[in-house]
């Protein structure tokens, strides 16, 4: 998510969910990552703490934008081109 926001914020349209993966295919991906992440030396304090830093690092982000503003830079890319359907009304 911290990647999706620098590329976005870059003017650049992220790679979501992950480079190489679609919604489609979201299923091995989360293979990918738990397989990643399976028998590591991790003791569960450690993973804790680097959850916590990194909501701390996204509330910090989301503290830069103000109710006001329109919505950042990666929200406009994201989902310009996600609905790729025509709204109607009957």
């Amino acid at each position: 998510m911290l990647d999706w926001y620098q590329v976005g914020m870059a003017g650049v349209k992220p790679d979501i969910p992950a480079k190489s993966y679609t919604w489609e295919t979201l299923p091995d991906l989360n293979r990918e990552i738990r397989k990643k992440y399976t028998n590591t030396n991790t003791d569960l304090g450690e993973v804790q703490k680097m959850l916590n830093d990194a909501f701390a690092k996204i509330e910090k982000i989301l503290q830069k934008h103000s109710n006001e503003e329109p919505f950042p830079q990666i929200v406009m890319l994201y989902f310009s081109g996600f609905f790729s359907f025509q709204i109607y009304s009957p």
